[in-house]
């Protein structure tokens, strides 16, 4: 891999980080803004996803038109430790969505 690939990686990587960045200040307070947290869960997830893909010498243009799920698909048939770090991050969006359902049911009580 060259340098320029290895540099392009490290941005998607540095802009997926900042993403969560962005959720971990969402996610301070009382109050959260559920679609931003979410927006922002999928963005990295999506940015890291391309930077697996590019760094597994798949050809990835920067673009919004990635097919999430199937791209998801293909990373897993690439690497057994995708497949698990997939599990994971599933799990950790799980966890913001239930925190969420249950401060909407207390908040209905």
């Amino acid at each position: 891999m060259n340098d320029e690939t290895k540099a392009y990686i490290k941005q998607w990587i540095k802009r997926a980080n900042e993403d969560l960045l962005v959720v971990d200040k969402l996610t301070e307070f009382e109050i959260i803004a559920t679609s931003s947290v979410c927006f922002h869960c999928q963005q990295a997830v999506e940015k890291y996803l391309k930077a697996f893909l590019i760094s597994s010498g798949i050809d990835i243009k920067k673009t919004h038109n990635i097919e999430l799920t199937r791209a998801i698909e293909f990373s897993k048939k690439i690497s057994k430790e995708y497949k698990m770090l997939s599990a994971k991050a599933n799990a950790i969006l799980m966890g913001y969505r239930l925190k969420e359902l249950q401060k909407e049911y207390q908040q209905k009580k």
